[in-house]
């Protein structure tokens, strides 16, 4: 009774103070894809009720009495031990003011707290089991937008389902049980079950407070295509509002039902996967995959940050009791790291395919009446979280091991020899993890060269096809160990250079430009109208791959145009750039220059550039605008033209150079435009 008590104070403190920090809290909802006009500014909130103060984040949040002792939220999925917490009193909570919406009409279920519980999933497979907490997820999104119902977040009920050791709930002791600890006057629960063609999800809303007494429910059916954009799950929250005594307006309506956007579907994905992951470093990287697709996504940030500090410390938990268990423990962490980059390089990275519909025509054979047809293409990754991860999954784990200030003495280490001189000096690199593994098998963190086949159909506006080529499109990765390199010498008078903390970038191949020809097409088939179909990639027909978002096809003119276009090609371009604590190293190849007119190169991945390396830019013929940062350091023909001089003799201002003319020679002349 005394642990229940507790645990009701407990969780009744969590969730006050989760709710008076306003819905903002919560993992924002998907953008809706139908545009509406704008609605009408609403007028400013009232001043908040005494109870309550602003803080640096902009939201109201109840102030705690004086002799309350701050709480402590504790780190999800860690195995070190969560710091304990008193919690703050709440009898005297003022509720937030409400503030209008043009989601609802009425109050909107004002006053209602409501738990959302991972449905129970049946029959799934293993690449499915993320699917329930993937719909719990939007489930807690749409409720929370489309209502004024208090939900309580999932980081929070994760505590309340720790707590009782239970996430699973049937009857109305449960329910009562549940609303009693949580301090919620409802719960939703409910099934996901995989059948031959679809998804089959019931369910339901308990009153807590009454018994359990069911007061909304669903059954249905969705696709998996459904269930991948959320509409099979939007039109069950939809419902079970309504049945809730929520009335949306058309505009509330209208947004709920909205596809999600394939980047907060793609984000709350890789969430959910973490979320139910069965290894930490594995969690981390969907943790971080889902952070870079969707920055906006609170949940997979705070979860990044929690965990990342967690392994970063070099701590591994309480029942690490001497030196041997603690080695042992981090022996399993880095083994379960390299065992996860392992599969993680099985699934190739997302890319994207690229074609022109300018169709080319080419020789003539007069004898045989068939001339040569031709397009180009172009392969690039579509985007740069999949690289990313694996550095940043490495970066936290190496920060941790360098944490515990054991590597060395644990043997993580090894002394390599480099050369042997003529005067019998010798050289020897002291390497560490990742370069050096622990675990057996193949390092996972070495370049990889690997093929996209893919089949491509020539069809004439009579719907015939005239051509078909089978082309093998060449992709890949590599690995540059960056580390800060000091010097020693041994008794023998040969020089040791230890890596010290030694980071890893990962650096996609550029882009892959190829002409697809067909040799031989019958003249007498040529239509005026020509299509160009994609059909299979890796034997899988081509829809199936870019729904599984592994390449995605798509015709030059709208590709170009694309946001997603201009941004991964944005960040396809400083891939390739050899970057490195500040400096831009000058060994680029400059055929990933072409098209490049304008570039901001103040930082690159957040990170402030401080040098430019000569011959950096020099290949970059098309160059007329730069975008530089204060007090950057220019090597000689970094860039063409006098950009150097003029830089300079400007006071090294940070802003836009752009080119002003040609000089005899034809190089650029550079001139300073502003910030």
């Amino acid at each position: 009774m005394k642990k229940l008590l507790a645990l009701t104070l407990l969780l009744s403190a969590a969730f006050a103070l989760y709710a008076g920090g306003g819905k903002e809290a919560l993992p924002p909802a998907p953008a809706p894809s139908m545009a509406l006009p704008p609605s009408p500014p609403a007028p400013p909130p009232p001043p908040p009720p005494p109870g309550y103060f602003d803080d640096d984040d902009g939201r109201e949040k109840p102030k705690a009495p004086a002799s309350a002792p701050a709480t402590t939220t504790s780190r999800p999925q860690q195995t070190t031990p969560a710091a304990t917490s008193t919690p703050a009193q709440t009898a005297n909570l003022v509720p937030p003011p409400a503030s209008r919406t043009p989601y609802f009409d009425g109050d909107g279920g004002k006053g209602k707290r409501l738990a959302i519980l991972v449905p129970e999933g049946r029959n799934l497979s293993d690449g499915d089991v993320h699917l329930p907490t993937l719909v719990q997820g939007v489930f807690v999104t749409d409720i929370s937008k489309y209502s004024a119902m208090s939900v309580l977040d999932r980081q929070n009920l994760e505590k309340v389902l720790k707590e009782t050791e239970s996430g699973i709930y049937k009857n109305a002791e449960d329910y009562l049980q549940l609303g009693e600890i949580a301090n919620v006057g409802y719960a939703l629960t409910g099934a996901l079950t995989k059948t031959a063609s679809g998804f089959a999800l019931q369910v339901q809303i308990a009153d807590t407070a009454n018994g359990g007494e069911t007061v909304a429910s669903y059954s249905g059916f969705c696709t998996a295509g459904e269930l991948e954009n959320f509409t099979g799950v939007k039109k069950v929250s939809l419902e079970l509002l309504a049945q809730m005594g929520v009335q949306l307006t058309p505009r509330g309506r209208i947004e709920l039902l909205s596809a999600g956007s394939a980047q907060s579907s793609r984000a709350e994905a890789a969430l959910a996967k973490g979320i139910t992951s069965k290894t930490e470093v594995e969690t981390l990287a969907y943790y971080y995959q889902a952070a870079a697709i969707d920055p906006s996504l609170a949940e997979a940030v705070s979860r990044v940050s929690v965990m990342s500090a967690n392994i970063s410390s070099g701590n591994i938990g309480q029942n690490v009791r001497n030196d041997i268990a603690w080695r042992d423990a981090w022996v399993t962490r880095l083994t379960e790291t390299e065992n996860f980059f392992r599969n993680y390089i099985k699934t190739p990275p997302p890319y994207d395919l690229v074609y022109s519909t300018d169709v080319q025509t080419g020789a003539a054979n007069y004898a045989n009446r068939t001339v040569e047809l031709s397009f180009g293409i172009e392969l690039l990754p579509a985007s740069m979280e999949w690289f990313d991860t694996m550095a940043k999954v490495v970066k936290t784990v190496k920060t941790g091991l360098a944490a515990t200030d054991r590597a060395e003495t644990w043997g993580f280490y090894e002394t390599k020899k480099d050369w042997d001189d003529a005067n019998g000096e010798k050289s020897f690199t002291w390497l560490s993890w990742p370069d050096k593994t622990v675990s057996r098998g193949v390092s996972p963190f070495t370049d990889q060269n690997k093929n996209f086949t893919i089949v491509v159909e020539l069809v004439n506006e009579d719907g015939v096809t005239i051509g078909r080529q089978s082309i093998t499109l060449t992709y890949g990765w590599a690995f540059d160990f960056v580390a800060s390199v000091q010097t020693s010498w041994n008794r023998e008078g040969a020089s040791l250079k230890y890596l010290k903390d030694p980071r890893m970038v990962v650096i996609p191949k550029p882009v892959v430009s190829q002409t697809v020809t067909f040799p031989a097409i019958k003249a007498d088939l040529i239509t005026d109208k020509l299509t160009i179909k994609f059909v299979s990639v890796d034997g899988v027909a081509a829809e199936t791959a870019g729904r599984d978002g592994h390449i995605m096809i798509t015709a030059k003119s709208q590709y170009n145009l694309s946001p997603h276009g201009i941004a991964a090609r944005e960040a396809n371009f400083f891939a390739q750039l050899v970057f490195r604590d500040g400096y831009i190293d000058g060994h680029v190849d400059g055929s990933n220059f072409s098209g490049l007119k304008a570039i901001n190169i103040e930082t690159i991945n957040g990170e402030p550039v401080t040098d430019i390396g000569n011959r950096a830019f020099y290949s970059a013929d098309e160059l007329i605008s730069v975008t530089l940062a204060a007090n950057v350091t220019i090597y000689s023909n970094a860039f063409q033209g006098d950009l150097l001089k003029v830089y300079n003799s400007n006071g090294k201002k940070a802003g836009t150079y752009t080119v002003d003319g040609r000089d005899g020679w034809g190089a650029p002349k550079w001139r300073y435009t502003g910030q």
